[in-house]
């Protein structure tokens, strides 16, 4: 049962970081380890789990469904080590989070909403914005970082907490004169509302091709914002699905480039290496990723 147990919690690793290295860098272990173990749990399931190929990794129907036993077997885990640890210690203090502004959607921020009803003594001050915050000489302890890529390596730890889809929408009034396009090659001459302002298409489609970034009619810096302009028809917006789907919902904007594939939007939350493992950035963490779990915002689920 031990050796089922350990193989099922290196397959979650492998299935939430979305590869074998990326799972064998949180385990502290080779990826041919990794490997070893996966293998392993297959022969005894006498069932495959993982989907290889060069591009990515992806799970088989039994993957998914083992994937959500083992999220129940740790979130279990969890629940009772943090149980322990608030008897063991009355948790208490400050914590100050950078986070970017969409955090303020019920969608996104639900994670800290919930951490502070669960730690009413611990002071949050939360600071909401999409520039870019160092934690470096400032008096921020967490910060949230959304990227279509994988963190780069830095003097700061990171945990990837979640991950969202990512649509294409577009206000009802601005396609009603065009062709409603099915791929991104067919918008090249569309206007695009741009947030983030430096991101580009081909930073975010998952293809190796090059994509002619279309026009800009306006590029701002908040997500709200940047609903809006797609609203009052101004372009289309490339914006995690969440953000929007009451606004798909209500017909104010409608969902185009059907057929095209995006890299998720990866919610990383990054803090100082030297914090130590009982702090409350830790705690942190551990509920933000365990809240998003449950939520299923996070690749694989």
């Amino acid at each position: 049962m031990m050796d089922y147990l350990h193989r099922m919690a290196v397959f979650q690793s492998v299935a939430t970081a979305g590869s074998f290295r990326g799972a064998a860098k949180e385990l502290g272990i080779s990826p041919s380890v990794v490997s070893h173990h996966i293998a392993q749990l297959e022969a005894q399931l006498d069932l495959p789990l993982i989907y290889r190929s060069t591009r990515r990794l992806s799970l088989t129907d039994a993957g998914v469904e083992l994937l959500q036993s083992t999220q129940r077997m740790t979130q279990a885990a969890e629940a009772g080590l943090a149980a322990m640890q608030r008897r063991k210690n009355n948790v208490s203090g400050g914590l100050r989070i950078t986070a970017p502004a969409i955090s303020q959607h019920p969608a996104f921020g639900g994670a800290l909403i919930d951490f502070a009803k669960e730690f009413p003594s611990i002071k949050l001050d939360i600071s909401y914005t999409d520039d870019f915050e160092k934690l470096s000489g400032s008096a921020f302890d967490l910060a949230l970082r959304g990227t279509a890529v994988d963190m780069e390596d830095s003097i700061y730890k990171s945990r990837r907490v979640a991950a969202f889809d990512i649509w294409v929408v577009a206000s009802p009034s601005y396609v009603r004169d065009r062709d409603l396009p099915r791929t991104l090659e067919e918008i090249e001459e569309w206007d695009r509302v741009k947030h983030p302002p430096g991101i580009n298409l081909s930073h975010i489609a998952d293809t190796f091709e090059e994509i002619a970034e279309p026009n800009a009619s306006i590029v701002v810096n908040g997500m709200y914002a940047a609903i809006h302009c797609a609203c009052a028809g101004l372009g289309f917006l490339v914006v995690p699905g969440l953000a929007v789907k009451e606004e798909v919902e209500r017909g104010q904007l409608i969902r185009i480039c059907a057929d095209a594939v995006f890299k998720p939007i990866n919610i990383y939350a990054v803090w100082p290496q030297n914090v130590p493992k009982n702090s409350l950035v830790h705690l942190a963490v551990d509920f933000i990723e365990a809240y998003y779990k449950r939520s299923k915002h996070l690749t694989g689920t």
